[in-house]
């Protein structure tokens, strides 16, 4: 990274201050990515299948008026970051930790899981990494369920391309998503879900806070972690099924039933995760 990227708002809030020891050796803490790209697919699944990947965790599953959990993915190139570069696709949905009213159905129903309900965290349930370290450094720090896959995203000819192979035991995931332009229609129902005035002071304001939630399992409780983030370019829109593919496979994934409703492209991503602890 350079001395630039480290001045940058984000960074000098969270700056690198620690260090995990790993099985793969030492690592700064907390994560951080400087330069990157990739998109969010939001979009919603089946709430029984949902719950049934959750039930041995003390969140719940957010739901829309039409009953169907919020959840999307992750496909994202890091090409500059504290652990090195590297490749991640990430399978999340939106919880609480107690029942939450739903959110009234509709395409870009997930953004407001994203900006307008204060409880609503993401859980990280699938999630996999192209290199060694960054996987020991989300298991045995993180407490997230990282799996090693060679490579996983790739960007040409204006596709987005995702492939995560199932295994007998493991899901996967695989996409082919388009570059395209933004959609006014998306951008606009974004704005009136969340109010005019928030996403001008969503623009204004240096990142954008999410907590991420780790699975029970390598850590002994559901925890929280704050997480930063700041694109210099994102182009929403929606996504488009007779153009597009992405499909969730193997053990837990092939009966979620996963639509795809928006797709969120970002260049210029900047991230920090901070260490889970204890959420309230």
């Amino acid at each position: 990274m350079t001395a630039h990227q480290l001045d940058r708002p984000l960074f000098r809030r969270y700056p690198l201050t620690g260090e995990a020891r790993l099985s793969t050796g030492p690592a700064p803490t907390p994560y951080h990515v400087y330069a990157g790209y990739g998109a969010f697919v939001g979009g919603h699944a089946d709430s029984g299948a949902v719950a049934a990947l959750l039930r041995n965790e003390t969140v719940e599953p957010l739901l829309d008026t039409n009953g169907r959990a919020l959840m999307g993915v992750w496909a994202l190139d890091f090409t500059e970051a504290s652990l090195g570069p590297h490749e991640e696709v990430q399978v999340s949905f939106f919880v609480t930790r107690g029942p939450a009213e739903p959110v009234r159905a509709g395409r870009m129903a997930a953004t407001e899981a994203f900006f307008k309900i204060p409880n609503a965290r993401l859980f990280c349930h699938g999630l996999w990494n192209s290199t060694a370290r960054v996987v020991a450094y989300n298991r045995e720090h993180l407490g997230l369920n990282a799996r090693l896959v060679e490579s996983a995203v790739s960007r040409s000819e204006e596709r987005l391309r995702i492939e995560v192979q199932a295994g007998a035991d493991t899901p996967g995931v695989r996409g082919d998503l388009q570059l395209g332009r933004a959609s006014l229609r998306a951008t606009f129902e974004f704005a009136s879900r969340i109010g005019f005035g928030e996403v001008q002071r969503l623009n204004t304001q240096p990142w954008v806070e999410m907590k991420v939630v780790n699975p029970i399992g390598l850590r002994q409780r559901n925890d929280a972690a704050l997480t930063g983030t700041r694109n210099a370019v994102n182009v929403l829109r929606y996504f488009d099924p007779g153009r597009e593919r992405l499909s969730l496979s193997g053990p837990g994934y092939a009966d979620l039933d996963f639509r795809p409703t928006y797709v969120q492209q970002m260049e210029g991503f900047t991230f920090v995760y901070l260490d889970p602890a204890e959420d309230a």
